[in-house]
């Protein structure tokens, strides 16, 4: 089995990280059993990078200022800031909801 990390890169079932090198033999092997009609597991951002990043987000709306935005326009801000991120769409829902939240209640 083999699984696509946060790079792109591809890892086997034991670890290994296999190069993107069409001379190596682990990466023809992978493009065989893709071949074979396999597709490889995709890149799981573990929670811990999730609560970065939106702390990461909260940090900048706070730099940024919400305040003197109206509720709309900090919304939007909002949704292009996720929208840069490498998250998942059910995460960047969810901080999404979270942030609105947030917005609404500096914005008061």
């Amino acid at each position: 089995m083999y699984q696509i990390t946060k790079t792109g890169a591809i890892k086997r079932g034991d670890g290994v990280m296999i190069p993107l090198d069409p001379s190596n033999s682990d990466y023809i092997d992978y493009l065989d059993w893709v071949g074979q009609g396999n597709t490889a597991a995709p890149y799981v951002q573990p929670q811990e990078e999730i609560d970065e990043e939106a702390r990461q987000a909260g940090l900048k709306a706070e730099r940024v200022g919400l305040k003197g935005k109206d509720l709309d326009q900090a919304e939007t801000w909002i949704t292009n800031q996720l929208n840069g991120t490498t998250l998942d769409t059910v995460s960047k829902a969810k901080l999404l909801k979270i942030f609105k939240k947030f917005a609404a209640f500096i914005l008061k």
